[in-house]
């Protein structure tokens, strides 16, 4: 390893002095055991040039190449790396596409073998304007049959041309410089501490950016050597370890399984004692299997890595130390900087999921042929989901394009499949997206498995790992899976392969199949269900499963756990299930109070899913990277405006109120915020940051729950309070939100309500006041960009601010002056348009001196209530005191006033109150109310 960060070591010229340096050693040994030396490359690579030159090919034509995996191709393609813009082609492929692949990509020149050339002729024939060369000779001698190459459209650089695999979409062309291959390689053979004494099995196929630069520059580029395996099968590698001394390997993950299953005890041990590195690629390995070989291979260590071709190979690396690995990582930045970025452009904390994304030198500078390369600014999205940990050790969860969309919530296959290779039987598991009417798309799951296996088993095993909108419908067992020819699996090919025909059993003949038969039928509009029949393949969603259970709860007078139906998705096994619980096999669970069946009635059809343990929360975009957000409201308008034009980056749980039970609803707030309090705990942990709120009374019912939270150490980052008034001191941070309706909004009673706000709020606390009624808050864009403006930074994090009018007075001092007498005159009628004067005289009756209104706040408002009390209008100050009151002292204003609604007919109370600004009126807790009973006049 010495010298591997020098100059020469991470350029071309110096891979080519590597290779002049090691002269006689040897470098590449082929399936027929005939070893190259690293002189006889270099006397390849002369004649390589000598027979592209004689052939009239330049730097700058693109050369495609159909060659077998051998170590004649390795050395061809190490030759024309920076001779040519080389385009290695699957020799497997399809040849119906292969002059659009070539069109497309601009290539001049097709090599191809000898031996290739019968499955290739007739497409090859076809091919205008475009070169065709058959390699023959051998050795030091390399003749190209062919008429001589057309001068080039495109003035090019050397380097390699490589499709990305496709797996997510039409592959795309990663252009990359031959200094780039030789830096990477650098990157990987300083990781993996390779010596000139280690031997690596090649059997990668050799378009793949692994057999270039793993496997051939980066063993090379230290004086070690590769053997050509020419595939993956067990005899194959075992061959190349235990007769050709191999000491490392490279494998993706059904490779070793194979190798795994097919090796007897003996043979291991021989491995174990020669083999000093397996690492793996392409693919997550399952645990399981990563078990299975260290009890097998002992003594060779096992590692996982995760690259692209887009970065020519290795972003990340688990250490060779056993000891340093963590499980279900792929190990910390080995070669580009790396980084975790949100969908908005912003770098996610540390433990949060984002998008991988990477920078650096051996990063390709950008998608040839695309309009644009996914980017957030110098930084490459890379497609894949992870967090990291605080020392930088990376943990995949999925990848963007392979997100199951359903009904809204983001899926990852990972979950899933990960779940799944963790139950014993099962050898390979991958989820994929199937079509549903309603919900767009949900999750299937491939199995191959040991012959033990059965659905049901599987099915249940999974349900208490996965929540409930990850669940598969179904589980196809296979034999094989579809795989891409970079080893992966073609999960589009699985999902457009035809699914198993259901076997279509009788309907149970009870008299609980046939009511839940009739009620199948009504919530899902369609044909009688068969034994077999899924709820959520027929059609349904969270919102016809929720009123499908009430329905069925109502039908047999028996109230049924609302997540039932999830549990047991199929006619039968829900029929089994109801007729256990008639039976009395299964428990009841005790009758709820009504007050929760209340809520449960009233959130039947709110779009998302049960979440928490009696799901009474429904959870939407539970994929989003923002801290999550608990907010309660009364009904679905305000929260459904508040997902799409403020909680854009966050898990949203809605809860329901009890506002419209009845008049006496709060006689239940404490016993359903216990209820709300205890679903939540198990919903964030400890240390996660969270935000809580509600709208009206929901606020009301989640300051309860704010407060039951806080006194177990779970108190909320902010509380979003939107036109409600806490009127108790909180120990967190309050952002308020309020309309110009005096019921709910003390912007629409106070002249300051921040006054308030150091005594209510110690941790903080701010508000914005809309000019708009209570239910239009955020119904259009005056409003919704002032709330927007004001919650963004709460939402980022930033502290509240403190009171900017600090208070001494203690309450019990405040409320000792809250006294005071009120005499008034006004007109009994009040016209519509001209004005009437009326006069009013306040005189303290407290023991106190009322300083002046500048300094207490204190001052006299105007506002109207409805003949049942209901404040009618934003109030609004007509007294204010200029200097101070002495007890017994009177102070007289005049003004005028008009019917303050020309549209309301009805008697309205002319209401004057002495107001203490932010903390309340004098009447609340003394005298200070002056109300005239007034009518609207004609003029």
């Amino acid at each position: 390893m010495d010298g591997l960060g020098g100059h020469l070591q991470d350029s071309w010229q110096g891979f080519l002095q590597a290779l002049a340096n090691s002269g006689q050693r040897p470098a590449l040994t082929g399936t027929d055991r005939v070893t190259l030396t690293f002189a006889d490359l270099l006397g390849r690579r002369d004649a390589w040039r000598y027979a592209l030159d004689g052939a009239g090919i330049t730097t700058s034509h693109r050369v495609a190449t159909l060659l077998p995996d051998s170590a004649s191709t390795a050395s061809a393609l190490l030759s024309m790396i920076d001779a040519v813009s080389l385009m290695p082609l699957n020799p497997a492929g399809s040849t119906v596409s292969l002059a659009r692949l070539l069109a497309d990509a601009g290539v001049d020149a097709v090599v191809c073998a000898a031996e290739l050339l019968p499955q290739w002729q007739d497409a090859l024939d076809a091919l205008e304007d475009i070169a065709v060369f058959v390699v023959a000779g051998g050795d030091q001698t390399i003749q190209l049959q062919g008429a001589a190459a057309p001068p080039t459209r495109i003035d090019r650089t050397p380097g390699l041309v490589l499709q990305t695999s496709g797996s997510t979409g039409t592959p795309k062309r990663v252009p990359l410089t031959p200094d780039q291959l030789v830096l990477s390689a650098a990157y990987i053979a300083r990781h993996l501490e390779l010596t000139g004494d280690d031997r690596v099995v090649h059997a990668l196929p050799m378009f793949h950016i692994g057999a270039i630069v793993d496997l051939l520059i980066a063993p090379l580029l230290t004086g070690g050597s590769a053997i050509i395996a020419g595939d993956q099968t067990p005899e194959r590698i075992r061959d190349a370890i235990l007769d050709q001394g191999a000491t490392w390997l490279q494998l993706v993950p059904t490779s070793l399984r194979r190798l795994v299953e097919t090796t007897d005890p003996a043979e291991a041990r021989a491995i174990t004692e020669r083999l000093r590195l397996i690492r793996m690629v392409s693919a997550d390995l399952p645990d399981h299997l990563l078990q299975q070989t260290r009890a097998m291979l002992p003594d060779s260590v096992i590692l996982q890595m995760y690259g692209m071709t887009e970065t020519t190979g290795q972003i990340t690396s688990q250490p060779p130390d056993p000891g340093a690995q963590l499980t279900g990582s792929v190990g910390r930045a080995a070669g580009p900087e790396i980084a975790l970025i949100d969908g908005q452009g912003a770098l996610v904390a540390t433990g949060r999921e984002g998008e991988v994304c990477v920078r650096g030198p051996t990063v390709m500078a950008g998608y040839e042929g695309a309009d644009e390369t996914p980017r957030y600014g110098t930084w490459f999205r890379t497609g894949d989901l992870g967090r990291l940990d605080a020392e930088g050790n990376l943990f995949l969860t999925g990848r963007l394009k392979e997100q199951i969309n359903r009904g809204g919530e983001k899926i990852s296959p990972l979950v899933i499949e990960r779940a799944t290779r963790a139950l014993p039987g099962v050898v390979e598991a991958v989820a994929y997206p199937v079509p549903h009417p309603t919900l767009g798309e949900q999750p299937q799951l491939a199995i191959i498995g040991d012959g033990t296996l059965r659905e049901a088993d599987v099915l249940d095993t999974l349900r208490p790992q996965l929540a409930p909108h990850e669940m598969p419908r179904h589980i196809r067992f296979l034999t094989e899976l579809p795989r891409l020819p970079s080893g992966k699996t073609d999960r589009r090919a699985l999902a457009a392969q035809a699914p198993d025909a259901d076997q279509v059993d009788p309907v149970p003949e009870s008299e609980m199949g046939r009511i839940v038969s009739r009620l199948w039928q009504d919530a899902l509009k369609c044909r009688a269900p068969h034994a077999g029949s899924d709820f959520f393949e027929d059609g349904g969603d969270s919102l016809s499963a929720t009123e499908f259970v009430i329905r069925l709860s109502d039908a047999l007078s028996d109230t049924l756990p609302p997540n039932i139906l999830f549990n047991a998705p199929r006619f039968g096994q829900l029929v089994a299930v109801l007729e256990q619980r008639q039976d009395g096999e299964v428990a009841a669970n005790p009758a709820e109070p009504p007050f929760l069946r209340y809520v449960r009635d009233r959130m039947a059809g709110w779009r998302g899913e049960p979440a928490g343990p009696r799901g009474l929360i429904i959870a939407r975009n539970t994929f989003r990277d923002g801290p999550p957000v608990f907010f309660c409201s009364n009904g679905l308008l305000l929260p459904d405006r508040f997902e799409t034009k403020i909680f854009t980056d966050h898990p949203l749980y809605l809860l329901r109120s009890l506002h419209g039970m009845e008049k006496t609803w709060r006689r239940h707030l404490d016993a359903l915020a216990d209820i709300y309090a205890d679903e939540i705990r198990t919903l964030v942990t400890p240390g996660e940051p969270f935000f809580l709120g509600g709208f009206c009374a929901g606020a009301i019912v989640m300051s309860a729950v704010a407060d039951r939270l806080a006194a177990i150490g779970l108190a909320p980052q902010h509380f979003i309070a939107v036109d409600s008034m806490l009127t108790q001191p909180t120990v967190y941070p309050v952002f308020y939100v309020w309309s110009d309706d005096p019921r709910f909004s003390a912007a629409a009673i106070f002249e300051d309500p921040r006054r308030g706000f150091g005594w209510l709020h110690p941790q903080g606390a701010d508000y914005v006041h809309c000019p708009t009624r209570h239910i239009e808050l955020l119904a259009g864009p005056d409003t919704t960009r002032p709330v927007c403006k004001a919650l963004m930074p709460v939402l980022a994090g930033d502290p509240a601010p403190l009171n900017a009018h600090p208070e001494e007075l203690m309450m019990a001092d405040r409320r000792a002056r809250h006294s005071a007498k009120i005499r008034v005159s006004a007109p009994l009628v009040l016209p519509r348009s001209s004005a009437k004067d009326v006069t009013v005289t306040v005189t303290n009756t407290s023991g106190q001196v009322w300083p002046e209104t500048a300094t207490s706040g204190l001052y006299m408002s105007l506002g109207y209530e409805g003949l049942r009390g209901t404040p009618f209008l934003p109030r609004r100050s007509v007294l204010a005191l200029a200097q101070p009151l002495a007890p017994g002292q009177s102070v007289s204003a005049r003004f005028q006033v008009t019917w303050p609604d020309a549209d309301h007919s009805r008697p309205l109370f002319m209401c004057l109150a002495m107001m203490d600004d932010g903390f309340g009126a004098f009447h609340e807790s003394g005298r200070g109310l002056a109300r005239r009973l007034v009518f609207r006049g004609r003029g």
